[in-house]
């Protein structure tokens, strides 16, 4: 699961017993009307040449020499410094190689380019662009990054079912799934780089609203609000970040 996912998120069948519910069906992201996630990548000098990432969770430290080192049960990350302006990342699962990504700086340091993507259909198929802009730090990668831009190879989808008491909600593109209870029980979502302290708890608030609360090691990283226009066709999607700062989303019913 690539470090820009991990976020980003998120979100079976229903009863025969109850009518079809208004979230069941595909969805696709409407990236015009949606903003760009507001969580800020932050890294950090970890000293002797290693940094520490966090992007929605902590990746742990990590040397930039190309050395992997464990970030989970099974989980593995290397760095390598490929240039002063440029690091390559890859990521393996049980020793298999899931994913890659490339840091980028440009505009004299200002600009951070990330581009992450799957190499494993395990990990799914998943292929996106990430352009942020400097919040602090000096020169190089450390420092906190704000994101401006998001782009996908391919648009974002989401399969959803929902009966009285539970949901199932599936992203093909980054082979994640969440089955559970709409009584707010945690929890822990199935798919390849999951960190293992993640959990979800769902709460329904009425036909047409579900709330989400995402933890990381028990401390809240998003807030979602999921609501269904009354014409069934749009998902709104209203969310906090870790710092409670608000990002809304759109997306639009295909079938």
């Amino acid at each position: 699961m690539t470090t820009t996912q991990v976020v980003a998120v998120l979100l079976l069948a229903g009863s025969p017993a109850f009518a079809q519910s208004p979230f069941d069906g595909t969805w696709v992201r409407n990236y015009a009307k949606s903003d760009v996630p507001s969580s800020e990548l932050k890294i950090q000098d970890a000293g002797r040449g290693a940094i520490r990432i966090f992007n929605g969770y902590d990746m742990g430290t990590l040397k930039t020499d190309g050395t992997k080192t464990s970030t989970g049960e099974g989980d593995e990350t290397a760095v390598e410094k490929v240039s002063k302006n440029s690091y390559h990342l890859t990521n393996w699962t049980n020793a298999e190689e899931m994913s890659e990504a490339d840091f980028m700086l440009s505009d004299a340091g200002k600009t951070l380019t990330l581009h992450e993507w799957d190499t494993n259909p395990k990990s799914g198929h998943s292929d996106t662009t990430t352009v942020f802009r400097r919040v602090s730090g000096g020169a190089g990668l450390i420092g906190g990054w704000k994101r401006v831009s998001v782009k996908d190879k391919e648009p974002r989808t989401w399969i959803v079912k929902l009966s009285e008491h539970e949901v199932t909600w599936t992203e093909p593109g980054i082979n994640l799934t969440v089955r559970a209870a709409t009584n707010g029980t945690p929890v822990h979502p199935r798919g390849p780089g999951i960190p293992e302290s993640m959990t979800m708890a769902y709460t329904k608030e009425g036909p047409r609203a579900i709330h989400m609360v995402s933890k990381v090691a028990g401390k809240t990283v998003l807030t979602v609000t999921y609501s269904i226009s009354e014409d069934g066709k749009t998902m709104y999607v209203q969310a906090k970040d870790e710092n409670g700062q608000p990002t809304k989303g759109v997306w639009d019913k295909q079938r």
